[in-house]
């Protein structure tokens, strides 16, 4: 008799068409995981009869659903099919500004200026990291190289590099093209993504009936992502299914094999608020609550559908004392803006994940106290930016992954 092992088990998953319907056995990927765990668990419904035998009487079940929760660090392109879920909003088309001729480049700010057109019609945002093509002889070092936007108008780029690399500057002329690496997406106004989600856990080392288990009609519900010193950006999702089943055969028959994508560290990161690189951040999380409801209905055995109701962000930003910055912004409740993007590796294309608050708010601060190095804590809540229109995505927040397909 085999015994279940999480080293063997195979943990797979694929988007629904729609929701009561189960994904296709088909076109799965398997699911890179530090942890994976999922649950059925059923209500308890007491009979409160009194009984002459002074037992309590039997209770019945009631409707079931599966907690499920993923974790592990985050990988550009392996876990993309989770971050629009998240935000209730669909990719965007990939931003591009086709072949220009007119871009000067500069090694002071504004970087990048445009004759004519509009960097804000293209597509580009605050916050957003972007890669040029195209440029020669001077130029050639601003090439495949990530720059984040720090400061955005319709004719004017101001940008940073990870490693502090200064822009080469260079004459418009040359044929170049600007663009957002992969897809991002943000919680819209309207039109929410309900996506739904079919998960396949698989123990072929138990060699008895019931080493299937599938959840399905699964829906993300809230999560986080959390950066420490010295470490990887790691990632949590909580997850809610509605449906469950075994069977003695696995479900996704042929899942694709787990991305060998390298993992993004905070080593290799940027920290950006307000437009200004902050070098002394100590960590920061992002927590996010999609608020789920569940209204339970007579006559069923199952909930009809999960409500993601309002995205709350909240989160913790740690930073070493080094001057005034957060403290001036939490006393005179200024706003900020947050940009994080993390990287996968020291290069200057390095693929990454990237998280933007573009309205962010501090509601605390506190200091640690003795020998060692002051760390100042602030506690913050996101919430809707008021318009694009000055190149800023209109949402509590956005996720950038340079390899979502």
């Amino acid at each position: 008799m085999g015994y279940g092992t999480g080293a063997n088990r195979i943990v797979s998953f694929k988007r629904q068409s729609a929701l009561g319907t189960i994904a296709t056995t088909s076109g799965a990927a398997q699911l890179r995981r530090a942890d994976f765990s999922a649950n059925w668990n059923r209500s308890t419904i007491e009979n409160p009869e009194i009984r002459p035998d002074r037992q309590k009487a039997m209770a019945r079940g009631g409707m079931a659903t599966g907690d499920l929760q993923w974790s592990g660090p985050v990988s550009p392109g392996s876990q993309s099919g989770f971050w629009d879920a998240l935000v209730m909003g669909g990719y965007q088309s990939a931003v591009t500004s086709g072949a220009l001729t007119n871009v000067t480049a500069a090694a002071t700010a504004p970087h990048f200026t445009r004759a004519t057109g509009s960097w804000i019609t293209d597509g580009f945002r605050l916050g957003q990291v972007i890669r040029c093509t195209g440029w020669t002889t001077g130029g050639v070092g601003n090439n495949s190289r990530n720059f984040q936007i720090i400061a955005i108008t319709a004719t004017q780029l101001t940008v940073v590099t990870r490693d502090g690399t200064a822009v080469a500057a260079k004459a418009s002329g040359d044929s170049v093209t600007f663009t957002a690496p992969g897809k991002y997406c943000y919680t819209p106004q309207s039109s929410f993504l309900d996506a739904y989600m079919t998960f396949d856990e698989w123990s072929p080392d138990v060699d008895v009936g019931g080493r299937d288990e599938v959840w399905w009609d699964a829906r993300i519900t809230g999560g986080n992502f959390k950066a420490d010193p010295n470490g990887n950006l790691v990632s949590q999702l909580n997850m809610t299914a509605l449906a469950y089943q075994k069977g003695n055969a696995q479900y996704f028959s042929s899942p694709s094999a787990i991305s060998a994508t390298d993992v993004c560290s905070t080593s290799t990161g940027l920290l950006v608020a307000n437009g200004t690189v902050i070098g002394y951040a100590t960590g920061i999380d992002f927590n996010i609550d999609l608020k789920p409801d569940m209204p339970a209905v007579v006559n069923a055995s199952k909930y009809p559908f999960i409500l993601a109701s309002q995205i709350n962000v909240t989160g913790t930003l740690k930073a070493l004392w080094f001057d005034d910055t957060f403290d001036a912004a939490f006393l005179a409740e200024t706003d900020i803006g947050i940009y994080a993007p993390f990287f996968n590796g020291p290069g200057a294309a390095a693929e990454f994940v990237n998280i933007g608050l573009p309205q962010t708010r501090l509601f605390s601060s506190k200091k640690n106290d003795g020998i060692t190095s002051t760390v100042r804590e602030y506690t913050y809540i996101a919430g809707p930016n008021a318009s694009a229109a000055t190149g800023t995505v209109q949402s509590t927040m956005f996720v950038q992954d340079s390899l979502a397909p």
